[in-house]
């Protein structure tokens, strides 16, 4: 396979939805964020295709990144770690939390 875009989404649980329902009576966990960082590293460090065009604008993300993935591994992997290295709580956002 050789994919040209990688479109990154945070799942959050809207107000009436079924899955925040789930949510809501403990039927479904979420990651937290730092799982999600974890994740997103993760996958990160294991694509190697640097041409490969990722997006990652919308609101729900916890970090936004758009490029190529040669121009923003490194950076982001880096931003990834002193997020997980400091637990900056700065980084939960409203719209990660479902509140847009």
């Amino acid at each position: 396979m050789n994919p040209y875009l990688l479109g990154l989404l945070t799942t959050v649980p809207m107000e009436g939805t079924a899955l925040f329902r789930q949510v809501t009576k403990g039927d479904f966990k979420l990651l937290d964020p730092y799982e999600v960082l974890e994740g997103l590293k993760l996958l990160l460090e294991n694509l190697d295709h640097d041409n490969l065009l990722i997006d990652s604008t919308h609101g729900s993300n916890l970090l936004s990144i758009k490029g190529t993935l040669g121009e923003v591994k490194s950076s982001t992997l880096d931003h990834i770690n002193r997020h997980l290295l400091m637990k900056d709580n700065d980084l939960i956002g409203k719209a990660y939390l479902g509140q847009f």
